[in-house]
């Protein structure tokens, strides 16, 4: 039998000092679009996401009375962000910020991380003397630095575990619609027969008075043996689709899966494929497909803080010649409510003449695995929780590929690792690539080769000159090869700026704009000089853009002289581009190394940020 009684998890999850609301912490816009434990193509969504209505230089603020004790900075990530340790003992992490409040630039300017806060490098800096802020205080301006367009991301955690802002009064009062899609059927076992078949059975939903109803094109639905449910839903948030606030399954009335997205420990943020269909699920929600059952078969520590119950449906434990009626409760936010209820049959068919495949895996979550093409050029190594759950992988020559890229060598045989889009990984697997003895390897990598034939360069690839490999530590599957990247990249001015260009005072940016067909960028593939003097930009390596931010010279009155070359991750170096300009103003530029440290704090806005006006 897989019933048995849900014990209630809300009493451990929410901390006994919780506040009963927090303000609302962004200026000049009221919608939401994400919610906590959303899916996400690697992780759970581990805060609550708010519109900034595509601006950036909203005005952030406290959600509750605290101090200022940390500020971080991780482009590939967070971007600029802020954390205040509240009254109650609750840290808040504001994140994607443009830029901070006075007083708080102010003390990163004279801070010990003050040159990695000037010229816009990853840091993490806690203050000494924590700063003071009162609920509805600004603390900083809202933006789209590290991933994603602008937006604020606010995180609430404490003592290892991240909580959901809806229960301290962050959610909508009033929700939109939570929408019902569509259910998938699963067979667990080789000799589970849904309607007669082996095989998975989705049936779209369709809107009725008082919930939602299967589609009439499927008039019964037989089991014999033990299933699974998947549901595709979301809630409505104007041109967003939210992530579901709980899902509970049910059998005859009774609950035997409760979700309920109230906390999570930070140890849980890559146990989302757990919850999630992770090869169909998309960040978009288009769709969110949700696994209605557990998985701890698989070894996998139960995520007990969301997920309570097994989920599965045996049809030993269904009633014979009636209907059993399958239930199931959506909760978006606003306590909007949406259910779906259905009937099963037991099958008491006969289907032993009927051959199946068993369910074979050649890699599981507790064992150590070895695999490796015929030739024994490539090879795979899983190690013990190298995936969370189970899979069945594979490697396989692809001959008939037209190579098409100039400039783009290649040095191995192209292979396909299967699963297609297999995200249920833990540790992942280390891949190795034997190479031929002739083969000069001098600038080259391991490539990931997109579908669209794009060759994506794979980061922290390693080269072993005495084995002749590549290595890398792998948590994706796809098609991958040994490229050697021969072309330069291009280099260019952005902003439509020529020689010769007159800026009228220092709110300006200077923005280069590279190019590569191979190896790609990474945060020091450029190199600027502004009077002779080295440049710092903020390098956005996917889109290539460079955005000159120090020092001081860039910006102060007088004639200058700027030169940019471009570099690839293989060292491939693009052609110089000189641009000399002035910026209006009394006095020339300095001819020594001397700034005015006061300039950049004084200097408005930029053209990629918005005024904001004093509340």
């Amino acid at each position: 039998m897989y019933f048995f009684n849900i014990v209630s998890i809300h009493s451990i999850d929410l901390p006994k000092d919780k506040k009963a609301s927090y303000v609302w912490p962004i200026v000049g816009a009221d919608a939401i679009t994400g919610t906590f434990g959303e899916y996400r193509s690697s992780h759970f969504h581990m805060g609550m996401d708010f519109s900034t209505n595509g601006r950036r230089g909203l005005p952030v603020v406290s959600v509750s009375k605290g101090k200022i004790v940390q500020v971080q900075r991780y482009w590939n990530s967070i971007g600029n962000a802020v954390i205040v340790l509240n009254d109650d003992g609750i840290y808040t992490r504001y994140g994607h910020l443009s830029r901070f409040n006075k007083e708080l630039d102010k003390h990163l300017r004279s801070s010990t991380i003050s040159a990695l806060y000037k010229k816009r490098k990853d840091f993490t800096y806690n203050l000494n003397t924590p700063i003071d802020v009162q609920a509805g205080e600004i603390i900083a301006y809202s933006g789209d630095t590290g991933i994603g367009p602008p937006h604020l991301h606010l995180e609430l955690y404490k003592d290892g575990i991240y909580y959901n802002p809806k229960d301290f009064g962050l959610g909508h009062e009033e929700g939109e619609e939570v929408v019902l899609e569509s259910i998938t059927l699963k067979p667990e076992t080789s000799r589970t027969f849904i309607n007669g078949k082996n095989e998975d059975l989705s049936i779209k939903l369709i809107k009725a008075d008082g919930g939602y109803v299967l589609d009439p094109i499927v008039e019964t639905i037989l089991l014999q043996g033990i299933a699974s449910i998947q549901v595709s839903g979301y809630q409505k948030s104007k041109s967003s689709r939210l992530g579901l606030q709980s899902l509970s399954l049910l059998l005859n009335q009774r609950k035997i899966l409760d979700l309920s997205f109230l906390s999570l420990p930070k140890t849980d943020t890559k146990k989302f494929v757990l919850v999630y269909d992770s090869f169909k699920s998309k960040s978009n929600g288009q769709p969110f497909l949700y696994n209605l059952f557990s998985r701890d078969s698989y070894g996998s520590n139960q995520l007990s803080r969301i997920v309570s119950g097994n989920g599965m449906i045996s049809s030993g434990s269904l009633e014979r010649d009636k209907p059993n009626l399958v239930s199931i409760l959506a909760n978006g936010l606003g306590g909007n409510q949406s259910d779906l209820i259905f009937p099963i049959l037991k099958d008491a068919g006969d289907y032993s003449h009927i051959k199946t495949l068993d369910m074979s895996f050649n890699v599981k979550f507790n064992q150590y695995t070895n695999l490796s093409s015929d030739d024994h050029k490539i090879e795979l190594f899983f190690p013990t929780n190298a995936i969370f759950t189970r899979g069945n992988f594979q490697i396989d020559e692809i001959t008939n590929h037209n190579w098409e890229f100039p400039g783009l060598h290649l040095e191995s045989k192209i292979f396909k690792i299967s699963p297609e889009n297999f995200r249920e990984f833990n540790l992942g697997y280390d891949i190795y690539v034997k190479l031929s003895q002739k083969s000069d390897m001098s600038k080259a990598g391991l490539y990931e080769i997109k579908p669209d034939g794009r060759a994506i360069a794979v980061k922290k690839a390693s080269y072993s000159t005495w084995g002749r490999f590549f290595k890398a530590r792998l948590k994706k599957t796809g098609t991958f090869a040994v490229l050697s990247d021969l072309t330069a990249p291009t280099l260019s001015l952005g902003n439509d700026y020529k020689n010769g260009h007159t800026f009228g005072n220092s709110n300006f940016e200077i923005e280069w704009k590279m190019k590569d067909l191979g190896s790609g960028f990474d945060q020091n593939s450029i190199l600027i000089k502004i009077d002779g003097e080295i440049a710092t930009a903020e390098i956005n390596p996917h889109t290539g853009s460079a955005i000159v931010v120090e020092p001081e010279r860039v910006f102060e009155p007088g004639k200058h002289r700027m030169e940019a070359t471009a570099i690839d991750r293989a060292g491939n170096m693009s052609e110089s581009i000189v641009f000399e300009y002035s910026v209006a103003g009394g006095k020339l530029a300095s001819t020594n190394n001397e700034m005015d440290k006061n300039l950049t704090a004084s200097r408005p806005l930029s053209s990629k940020q918005e005024k904001v006006k004093k509340q």
